[in-house]
């Protein structure tokens, strides 16, 4: 999905569901997006939030059928790096036009999950795609964070959706939120309020107020991100 200011403009397989002031079109995540359509409606590219996702049913990897497992990552990551990729351009532009007016734009949102945190029994697709847009996540901002970019690798909380009810149904006792908490998270990181925690994991659970307030500890330990410690 992609967001320009108030308006916001929809890719989406089944767009129809979508109601106006939205901009839609038929896509599917696995192609390259041409964000030309976009721009042409709203002059700009302010958001991207690639939002697209896939969960199949879970199993060991020795009973997975190798279809789906690959499915996950084409879905999950390669169609997260397509948006990235072809959306940097005019993002970049969003940041220095925002930049030179003293706001501030070029905000990308990807669709991580509390389970890229996790080693669940059964869930290796799934948990592996999440932990990696974990990761690309830090790369953008190693790539971009000069051009203006902010990136940050969300959990949308447990929202009990189709995708997510694929999970064992033991499971589905955590999803109590609403959709509603991932889009005013969303907002509040837009607002440039969370600029300085680009590149990093951050949860729609966490309280924003408690977030800030620990800014300068995790700036300084290196926080919310994925590396190797060793204890040393």
């Amino acid at each position: 999905m992609v967001i320009y200011d108030p308006r916001i403009f929809v890719a989406d397989r089944n767009h129809e569901k979508f109601k106006e002031p939205c901009g839609r079109l038929r896509a599917n995540i696995g192609d390259k997006p041409d964000p030309h359509d976009c721009v042409a409606q709203f002059g700009g590219i302010d958001v991207v939030d690639p939002n697209a996702g896939y969960l199949d049913q879970w199993k060991k990897i020795g009973e997975s059928d190798t279809t789906s497992w690959w499915k996950t990552w084409e879905v999950n990551l390669k169609g997260t790096y397509y948006m990235i990729r072809y959306a940097i351009p005019y993002l970049i532009e969003s940041a220095k036009k925002h930049s030179a007016s003293g706001s501030t734009g070029g905000h990308l949102i990807l669709i991580s999950s509390i389970g890229a945190q996790f080693l669940t029994p059964r869930a290796s697709d799934y948990q592996t795609s999440k932990h990696a847009i974990n990761r690309l996540c830090e790369f953008v901002n190693v790539d971009h964070g000069e051009d203006g970019l902010k990136c940050f690798a969300i959990h949308p909380g447990g929202v009990p959706t189709v995708l997510a009810k694929n999970m064992p149904k033991e499971l589905h006792a955590n999803l109590v939120d609403e959709p509603d908490l991932s889009a005013g998270f969303a907002v509040w990181l837009c607002s440039g309020k969370a600029d300085w925690a680009k590149g990093r994991y951050l949860s729609c659970n966490w309280d924003v107020d408690e977030l800030t307030q620990l800014k300068d500890q995790i700036i300084q330990d290196d926080l919310l991100v994925n590396r190797l410690r060793t204890g040393a």
